[in-house]
């Protein structure tokens, strides 16, 4: 049975986020989160929801779980059917099985899900998601994007999964108030425990070590396929795992299907690694030299990286990080009139260079933290980046993932390389493609 559950946390890490919901909502409310539902691929295994994985960690697809405010006793409620055939059954467990399930689970009580309506009766207040739950490749952004455009839609099945439960749970227990449980599960998920980071220093390496290949497989002529290729290869190589969202791979020449001599390609990625990802985004020349406009222009925007992650520490504020950045930019290049007007362009254009959280979504957290001061355990990316017109390339960007530590920070996607020399020397040494 221990299939059924998550790798890389403990039983405890699932209780202890438990036992920190159950005290945000207090005594006499109730929690209810609602698990994901088959995918209509395929694969088995890939179709949890991120916020309930991240309150017990269990796999099984149709489950609910209830959580008692105040004391944290939680009942999960896992389905007792198999629907499907061959290998595309659900993954379930008979009643027998139920007590020794929880036992694994760390969860006080599993039950059928016939079993919830019950469970629910005696509830006077009841907290659940009205977020939209992002699943395996999504972020809160992309699921919204998608009911919207089935709302828009008069042929189609309106409302979010998140919706109709809200509506059936009013409907069948009409003196029930329903309060909203995302704005204290996003409080709970921006700040990453232990054991959450271990897991994104990991999808952070593989991340690292699917660049540096894409570097060194990098030569003019190449089929742009066969580059996109050598990335999945390695995201399975280095960690048995897919992408983490639709990555994007750009080269100078966008209207060409191979690589071009002279040309830049930029590469923004993360792996779907144990329900976390990461997010990094590199430049390198094709041919594996930078000219001097790409040395100029690459290299203005790894300094203006450095000079943003040398401010980042605990109670700093983004924008106190932004205005100092710049203001040392224009010092140590005052006598470079193009770097001047770079730096120009990018404040005026008012770009959040730590643009997003990461976590089990690339864009993990929609809560409005940019005006807050930094906190340890927070985990966002540094993404200086500058649109040009008329050049080979118009966006140049770099891009690292790092968590905020008690004295400053760590670059979880560090081994992959940004300084200009260290990309060639990289570039030169053997691909293991051929």
């Amino acid at each position: 049975m221990e299939w059924l559950l998550s790798r890389g946390f403990t039983r405890d890490e699932f209780g202890a986020r438990r036992k920190a919901l159950a005290a945000a909502i207090g005594p006499d409310a109730t929690a209810l989160i609602q698990g994901g539902s088959r995918p209509a691929g395929m694969s088995a295994g890939t179709g949890q929801s991120k916020q309930f994985f991240y309150l017990s960690g269990v796999e099984i697809e149709r489950s609910y779980l209830l959580i008692e405010g105040g004391s944290g006793s939680s009942t999960l409620f896992v389905p007792m059917d198999q629907v499907g055939e061959g290998h595309h059954e659900t993954a379930t467990l008979s009643e027998s099985d139920l007590p020794e399930f929880a036992r694994i689970a760390g969860i006080d009580s599993v039950k059928p899900v016939s079993e919830m309506t019950r469970e629910l009766a005696h509830a006077t207040t009841l907290y659940t998601p009205h977020e939209p739950a992002e699943h395996a490749a999504e972020t809160r952004g992309t699921v919204r994007l998608s009911n919207r455009y089935r709302a828009a839609d008069e042929w189609e099945l309106r409302g979010s999964r998140e919706e109709r439960l809200i509506s059936l749970a009013k409907n069948r227990f009409s003196d029930l108030e329903i309060r909203d449980l995302s704005p204290i599960l996003d409080e709970m998920r921006l700040i990453k425990s232990a054991a959450e980071i271990e897991v994104m220093k990991e999808a952070g390496r593989i991340t690292a070590v699917m660049a540096n290949e894409c570097m060194k497989a990098s030569i003019p002529g190449l089929p742009l396929r066969t580059l996109t290729a050598v990335g999945k290869y390695t995201y399975w190589m280095e960690g048995e795992c897919p992408e983490g969202y639709d990555w994007l791979i750009t080269p100078s020449t966008e209207s060409s299907d191979t690589l071009v001599d002279g040309d830049l390609i930029l590469m923004d990625c993360g792996p779907e690694y144990l329900n976390y990802t990461s997010d990094i985004a590199r430049i390198w020349p094709i041919n594996g030299r930078y000219d001097e406009w790409q040395r100029h222009t690459y290299g203005f925007i790894v300094e203006y990286h450095k000079e943003l992650i040398s401010r980042l520490r605990p109670g700093v504020v983004a924008q106190d990080v932004y205005d100092d950045a710049a203001k040392s930019m224009r010092s140590r290049f005052a006598r470079d009139s193009t770097a001047i007007a770079m730096i120009d362009s990018m404040v005026a254009r008012g770009v959040r260079y730590l643009n997003h959280t990461v976590g089990m979504s690339v864009h993990d957290n929609v809560k409005q933290w940019h005006g807050d001061p930094l906190k340890t355990g927070m985990v966002l990316v540094v993404d200086p980046m500058i649109w040009l017109e008329n050049v080979p390339h118009t966006y140049v960007r770099v891009e690292d993932t790092v968590v905020i530590t008690e004295d400053g920070c760590e670059r979880l996607t560090e081994a992959a390389p940004i300084e200009i020399d260290e990309i060639e020397a990289l570039m030169r040494e053997p691909s293991r493609f051929s």
